[in-house]
């Protein structure tokens, strides 16, 4: 019998569509779609969105709103009275959207606002910011399981919601799925940093190690981010003195981030916090070395498959950044060992994993 829950997969025609959400809420419904039609959920999409063959889908017309915004209030006021008509089980996938039903649940990615709150939530601008962790909190007291990508992300639910741990419910995500490789890539040799410049993506930390490395080895820095932070990158990159070395690429689409991920020499993560970390396993998948935060997220999702450093000192993150430039058998090492890690991931077990919670939701 098909799980009597309707999913929120409207992000992946918003703005979330190219961020982490997008990711996972694509590869979820891939999985999905390897199991029997009875194991799906119904899907809520936009009605531009008719990419679901296999699943119930109830579509509605989009309102209006800012492309490049992910909080769209009266989508989310349009979600609400659907969750709310729905007679199952409503699983919530974007902090924007808590709807109050009599049955929720919630995917939570992280709470990295709740852990850096003078960089997310302080000051008289933040007052929306402030207002939708109030809510995904408030949401995340109310469901009756909150799914979690890592067990950092379970912690935090439990110290900083104050959600019960009985009601928490691990499901790792897997390899996001693969586009063709495709567009141009530096001649000159290069590392990688991917996913946006939010501050607990600590992108800084890489330009400072870039700046102890020989010239001849470049950066390409990609993901969305504001005018406003690249700007501070660009300016911190050109006071080290290596503004030529690196590549400010900002957002790019799929095909040529796999081009420029095979291309690298390495793929860099120096992130303070992470929910989980699907760049990490984009990376293990193509067979490019990793060099890691030492932060307890990006060390699940990498066992010991990457090369972990401290978010904190750039020197030996320049240390390694020379030496995989160097040496090309601790790099082919590196990529055999990433590869093997990222196949013990799949949509599939995540899928599955999901499933499980909708029943123990239904009962059993």
């Amino acid at each position: 019998m098909r799980p009597n829950v309707l999913i929120d997969a409207t992000p992946l025609t918003s703005a979330h569509g190219a961020r982490g959400i997008g990711a996972y809420l694509r590869g979820l419904l891939a999985g999905f779609a390897s199991l029997p039609s009875e194991d799906r959920p119904e899907l809520l999409v936009s009605r531009a969105d008719r990419r679901h063959p296999g699943f119930q889908v109830q579509a509605f017309q989009e309102p209006p709103w800012p492309g490049d915004r992910v909080s769209n209030p009266l989508l989310r006021r349009v979600t609400a009275r659907r969750a709310a008509r729905f007679p199952g089980v409503f699983h919530a996938t974007q902090p924007h959207a808590m709807p109050r039903v009599s049955r929720l649940i919630v995917t939570c990615f992280d709470l990295i606002p709740l852990r850096m709150p003078d960089d997310y939530l302080a000051g008289a601008r933040r007052r929306h910011e402030r207002k939708t962790m109030a809510d995904l909190v408030e949401g995340l007291q109310r469901a009756e399981f909150v799914i979690v990508p890592s067990l950092e992300t379970a912690d935090d639910v439990s110290l900083l919601a104050g959600v019960r741990p009985s009601r928490v419910r691990v499901v790792p995500g897997a390899v996001p799925p693969s586009a063709a490789p495709t567009g141009p890539v530096p001649d000159r040799p290069y590392v990688l940093f991917g996913g946006g410049v939010e501050p607990h993506k600590n992108a800084g930390l890489v330009i400072e190690a870039l700046a102890r490395t020989p010239r001849d080895l470049g950066l390409v820095l990609t993901g969305p981010w504001s005018p406003g932070r690249g700007d501070l990158l660009q300016r911190h990159a050109a006071a080290l003195g290596v503004a030529d070395r690196v590549e400010f690429a900002g957002y790019v689409p799929a095909g040529r981030l796999a081009a420029l991920r095979q291309g690298a020499r390495a793929v860099l993560i120096p992130s303070k916090i992470e929910g989980f970390g699907l760049p990490m396993l984009e990376a293990m998948a193509d067979g490019v070395p990793v060099l890691a935060a030492d932060v307890p997220a990006l060390r699940e999702v990498g066992g010991s498959a990457a090369e972990y450093l401290s978010p904190d000192d750039p020197q030996p993150w320049a240390a390694w950044m020379a030496s995989l430039t160097e040496l090309g058998v601790e790099r082919d090492t590196m990529g055999s060992a990433g590869r093997a890690r990222a196949a013990e991931f799949s949509w599939t077990q995540t899928a599955r994993m999901t499933r499980d919670v909708y029943r123990e939701a239904a009962g059993g």
